[in-house]
């Protein structure tokens, strides 16, 4: 093996492995909607298996049966994506008898995998080409799904559509794979390994499980509008979150309203969590503080503490998160342009 097909072979099997570790986490996670979990997690697997076919057939030439049984992997990731997306935006929504219909294809597709043809002929290009065609349907139809009224949730919305987004992209490559528009073959397994790693990114960067553990709540959209509106008020007027201890309790009480209540309404209208959301208040006081020509001898350290922070670790963290760009390069551009 060369050292290029063993670089190949590194990057595909990292895709193989991450994509069988986040779907046994998502499996044994107690946190979050568990249904959804469990969706996602044989979602993630079916993924792999497709991907796991090329990877095996590219170094160990399967046997037509053992490249069937991989699509059949393949024939099951559209269910599973259309089915997490009503357990995302129908929180009542359980699995019923013909939920499972949508998995008849895959099952005959497996059971006839002996059968069905898999070589270099057109019977073979027919049957991969409706198996391409099935996906892009799914796709296709989730979107829509996405697309429809009551997805008010954006931090869940915008999941579930990078997540099709991501997996039309596989789609893609495979299809140009098939009409030999890309000639390597390895390109689906390779994309696939960057895809699961942006994944796990997001899984845990944008808090999805945070926000699916309120679904089932009795909070109302309007509700929550009226906290985090209060709460909105409360900062403008007396600058409430230039007290660089302040908690989510504390914020409750002065709401007279539940810790929990608070927690989901700032999740469910904005997708950040309480010290994200008085972040995003500081940093804005912290960008008036920088462009203030009165304040422009002024140390970063100082503004920071001006500004509500109460270390100046935290408050470069979500300056940059906030406006994707320090608060010493925020100055200096804010100088060139002035």
């Amino acid at each position: 093996m060369t050292l290029s097909r063993e670089i190949i072979a590194v990057l595909s099997n990292l895709g193989v492995a991450q994509g069988l570790f986040l779907a046994i986490y998502l499996l044994l996670l107690k946190r979050g909607h568990r249904l959804s979990n469990y969706l996602l997690a044989f979602l993630l697997i079916s993924l792999t298996i497709r991907v796991g076919k090329s990877v095996f057939n590219h170094y160990l030439e399967l046997a037509p049966w053992q490249r069937n049984l991989g699509l059949s992997g393949f024939l099951m990731v559209g269910p599973f994506l259309y089915l997490y997306g009503k357990s995302l935006f129908y929180p009542k929504w359980k699995p019923e008898w013909k939920d499972y219909l949508h998995f008849i294809l895959p099952a005959i597709y497996a059971m006839g995998s002996v059968v069905i043809p898999n070589e270099s002929n057109l019977a073979s290009y027919i049957s991969y080409a409706l198996v391409l065609l099935q996906l892009l349907g799914y796709c296709i139809f989730s979107g829509y799904m996405s697309a429809g009224k009551g997805m008010n949730n954006k931090d869940l919305t915008g999941w579930y559509r990078s997540l099709i987004a991501g997996i039309f992209l596989v789609w893609l490559l495979y299809l140009l794979i098939f009409i030999r528009i890309i000639p390597f073959y390895m390109a689906g397994a390779i994309f696939y390994s960057v895809l699961i790693y942006t994944f796990s990114y997001m899984l845990l960067k944008r808090h999805i499980f945070q926000l699916q553990k309120y679904k089932n709540s009795s909070l109302k959209g309007t509700d929550a509008s009226g906290i985090l509106n209060e709460i909105a008020h409360i900062f403008k007027t007396e600058k409430l979150f230039l007290k660089n201890d302040l908690t989510l309790m504390e914020m409750a009480e002065r709401l007279s309203v539940s810790h929990r209540a608070l927690s989901q309404s700032i999740n469910q209208q904005t997708g950040k969590n309480f010290s994200e959301y008085v972040n995003s208040f500081r940093v804005e006081e912290a960008r008036r503080l920088l462009t203030d020509p009165e304040m422009a001898g002024e140390k970063i350290t100082a503004i920071a503490f001006d500004s509500g922070f109460s270390n100046i670790t935290s408050f470069n963290q979500a300056f940059k998160a906030n406006t994707r760009l320090t608060p010493t390069q925020f100055r200096r551009q804010f100088l060139k342009d002035s």
